[in-house]
């Protein structure tokens, strides 16, 4: 599916000024499957599994701020606080009160903000608007600060400089493709198609010049880690992380941590040889793998 094709199966709304992209497909009145997006993929990254997903769920995959086709205003405006907040707004205008979450890599650490927010309207310690979390399953991404490996260019994009070279010198194409190419395996490779879509969905409306800004999540990752990680050691929902072992970013230190930290949470490993993004590389093993943790961990399924 291209992303034409993608963008024709979903909507604009605008949350407090600021219009998300989202696909809504599946049976209306089904449990609510929220999909959070890799970058920079953006919800297309999940449009080889989110079809056979909405067969028994209502799924729901927003393009965040600054991704995709949602807006991408300039600036310091993409602090995981404030996507949580945009995010609570556009579940509550869709009436999502309660969903199930399936995260992949940037996605993970909005969902674990998402998951604290939601401990803590428990306890009655906020009263903000925000979905209750009923299940979690990630796919590859940064649970774990200390388990991750920034890129170089991450890193030079995170640096005082990294504005200036996002807007002075933004990377040809055949630039991107290479360092894109190197967060995935060996398993199913990407074509020639997904890298132009990839980068069709990077350059929409500029969004390659909010990249430093996105970017910065990384050190909140670092910042917040006792709050995110706590977020799954308290919570009390079935859990699972499914992992491609090729990715050179988190494919190795995260699922180790997870299975010290969280024994009794839910590891898939896919083949070894898929990487950074299962949902494009491996569908068919991402599926199965959530399949399997829906029927092992929690009653009342979708059938």
């Amino acid at each position: 599916m291209t992303p034409d094709e993608w963008r024709q199966r979903g909507t604009l709304i605008s949350i407090d000024g600021l219009r998300h992209f989202v696909v809504q497909i599946g049976p209306p009145d089904a449990e609510p499957l929220l999909l959070l997006h890799a970058y920079p993929t953006a919800s297309w990254g999940f449009c080889r599994v989110a079809p056979t997903l909405a067969r028994r769920w209502r799924v729901i995959a927003p393009d965040l701020l600054g991704s995709g086709f949602s807006d991408k205003p300039p600036g310091p405006v993409y602090g995981i606080d404030h996507l949580a907040d945009l995010l609570g707004g556009l579940l509550s205008e869709l009436g999502v009160t309660r969903c199930h979450i399936l995260a992949h890599a940037y996605g993970v650490t909005t969902a674990q903000e998402l998951m604290a927010r939601a401990s803590e309207r428990a306890r009655g310690e906020r009263d903000d608007a925000g979905p209750e979390v009923l299940s979690a399953c990630f796919i590859n991404g940064g649970l774990f600060a200390e388990g991750t490996r920034p890129t170089a260019t991450q890193r030079l994009l995170l640096s005082p400089v990294g504005p200036a070279v996002a807007r002075l010198a933004p990377a040809p194409y055949p630039t991107f493709r290479r360092k894109l190419g190197r967060a995935f395996g060996t398993f199913s490779p990407p074509t020639e198609d997904d890298f132009r879509a990839i980068w069709t969905l990077l350059r929409h409306n500029n969004g390659h010049l909010t990249v430093p800004y996105a970017l910065r999540y990384l050190r909140e990752r670092v910042a917040r880690r006792d709050r995110w990680v706590g977020a799954l050691t308290e919570f009390a929902g079935p859990m699972c992380l499914i992992n491609g072992a090729a990715d050179p970013v988190a494919g190795e230190g995260v699922p180790r941590i997870w299975s010290q930290m969280l024994p009794g949470a839910t590891l898939i490993q896919l083949d070894p040889r898929v990487g950074h993004y299962p949902p494009l590389e491996d569908p068919e093993g991402v599926l199965s793998a959530f399949e399997r943790f829906v029927a092992e961990r929690f009653a009342g399924a979708p059938r």
